[in-house]
């Protein structure tokens, strides 16, 4: 299932990693995610609009947070927390100039040491490398 169907209805700043599992899981996960990071859904909806809209503000840490949570339980992360090359390589429904902006965006960025920021970071620097390229 591509991530593009699944995470604009959940998160629009992860677009561009793919998925192997069920709507159901990712909907069961999506609220997980939310609850580990304290975020209702009004507030994700908001937090969400506000990060694809607004480059100006800071965006909330538990934005940030819930970001990781659903790249971990996608395994989009590796044991260091930073972004899985090998993984995004073998899933079947990535596409190639993703893996080559993601490649890039983790050659920039992991010298970032907070994980949510990280994630956070990596997820928006994939998607503009992969809407400049394309």
């Amino acid at each position: 299932m591509n991530l593009l169907n699944i995470v604009f209805a959940g998160i629009a700043v992860i677009t561009l990693f793919a998925l192997e599992t069920s709507a159901d899981d990712d909907a069961e996960q999506h609220a997980k995610c939310l609850q580990q990071s304290e975020i209702s859904e009004d507030e994700f909806g908001t937090m969400r609009e506000e990060a694809l809209t607004d480059n100006s503000i800071e965006v909330d840490t538990r934005f940030k947070c819930y970001t990781h949570c659903m790249l971990v339980s996608w395994g989009h992360l590796d044991e260091n927390g930073k972004l899985n090359i090998e993984a995004l390589e073998k899933d079947d429904g990535m596409i190639e100039r993703a893996v080559e902006a993601a490649k890039k965006c983790k050659e920039e960025l992991d010298n970032i040491t907070d994980k949510c920021d990280y994630a956070f970071k990596v997820t928006t620097c994939v998607i503009d490398e992969v809407n400049y390229q394309g």
